[in-house]
């Protein structure tokens, strides 16, 4: 597990050439999915299957909900907190169900950028399972569960690749 997921320059360099190439992932149940699946080798396959969890979170740290948050914290639009348990104390949407109070992934990665504090793997555990599915929660984080690639169809009806 890494200690910091910025300081994992592999898996960011993937994203980047990935990115490069077109092929855009975001998060699906603990997968790590793209609309460009077809555009995948069978080495992208394995690297993405090697560096899930760092990838998983970098996804997350880029996507637009993250991205809000972090862009009220510099404006320093920060409204006093939300003190109910189940609910993110910075913002209000809920907590997983296993955490009863303090901050949603989401407001917990912008307020890391915005501090320039590590990004450790551990921070998948305060993402809804409808984020992560049960990938923080079965092990695989400490080296537990074996990714797997999968390919199929998103809801949407367009195809994905998942690192399951």
């Amino acid at each position: 597990m890494s200690a910091d997921v910025w300081t994992d320059l592999e898996a960011r360099g993937l994203l980047l050439d990935l990115e490069a190439r077109g092929i855009v992932l975001s998060v699906h149940r603990g997968n790590l999915a793209s609309q460009q699946a077809g555009l995948l080798t069978d080495a992208d396959r394995a690297l993405l299957a090697e560096h899930k969890p760092a990838l998983l979170l970098l996804v997350l740290a880029f996507d637009d909900r993250t991205l809000v948050r972090l862009a009220r914290l510099q404006a320093g639009e920060v409204g006093p907190p939300v003190l109910l348990p189940g609910l993110c104390r910075d913002c209000g949407d809920s907590l997983p169900l296993a955490v009863r109070w303090g901050v949603c992934g989401w407001c917990a990665i912008a307020r890391r950028q915005h501090t320039r504090a590590p990004l450790p793997e551990s921070l998948l555990e305060v993402f809804p399972a409808e984020v992560v599915g049960l990938y923080a929660r079965r092990g695989a984080l400490e080296g537990g569960a074996g990714s797997r690639v999968s390919q199929g169809r998103s809801e949407s009806g367009g195809l994905f690749a998942g690192v399951a």
